[in-house]
């Protein structure tokens, strides 16, 4: 039997309600299938409304973005000038490093740190600057995958200048592009430095950071 038929509620509310709740976006479809999944979990069918759109966003936060979005950001935004994005809107962070250093320090938090950002919002990428240093952000702490809502964000030559009080992090993290990170954050170091230094680099554990998205990370 189908969910919506158990429940009584089609995907297209749960949609709506994870709209008007948590001012995400996403697909019907990917709804449908996230509902299945948690239905083989458990029975889910006598969950009430509010819960059930909680479990659902719990979903969403460790789901790739490209799965589940539906696209929020202006068309074209790579080619936008002294644009400003009002938002919120939520985007997905695929990866970040470390303009401000050279490559054997692109993966770390330093003192000068101005992290340069690709983002999606599961229809484009686009790539943000780290304008004024964001204390909720770090190279450490941050998974791949972790969602943040942006507001009041300048655009200048079709890059997001973000400063503290334009981002909030919400969480989450996708193993999959955790997994590409730890391979990228190898390869760099690999290239500059003999192969026994590179083979004892530590790779990024989610489960070894620190959730508190809010704490401050100096070097």
């Amino acid at each position: 039997v189908l969910f919506q038929e158990k429940h009584r509620m089609h995907p297209s509310q749960l949609v709506a309600l994870l709209k008007r709740n948590k001012n995400v976006h996403v697909k019907d479809e990917w709804v449908k299938q996230c509902l299945q999944f948690l239905q083989n979990q458990q029975d889910i069918t006598s969950i009430p409304k509010p819960q059930l759109v909680e479990d659902l966003y719990k979903q969403f936060l460790v789901t790739d973005y490209t799965q589940s979005g539906t696209g929020r950001l202006p068309p074209d935004v790579s080619t936008l000038h002294n644009f400003v994005i009002a938002g919120p809107i939520v985007l997905q962070i695929n990866e970040m490093w470390n303009q401000s250093e050279a490559l054997e320090h692109r993966y770390q938090d330093t003192k000068q740190r101005m992290l340069k950002i690709c983002f999606t919002d599961g229809k484009q990428l686009c790539y943000g600057m780290e304008y004024q240093k964001i204390p909720q952000l770090s190279l450490v702490r941050t998974h791949p995958g972790t969602k943040v809502s942006i507001s009041n964000v300048t655009v200048r030559r079709g890059i997001l200048l973000l400063k503290p009080s334009s981002i909030t992090v919400l969480g989450g993290g996708v193993e999959q592009l955790i997994e590409k990170y730890n391979n990228v954050r190898k390869q760099s170091v690999k290239s500059i430095v003999p192969k026994e230094w590179a083979d004892e680099l530590g790779e990024f554990k989610p489960e070894e950071a620190n959730t508190d998205a809010g704490s401050d990370d100096e070097s």
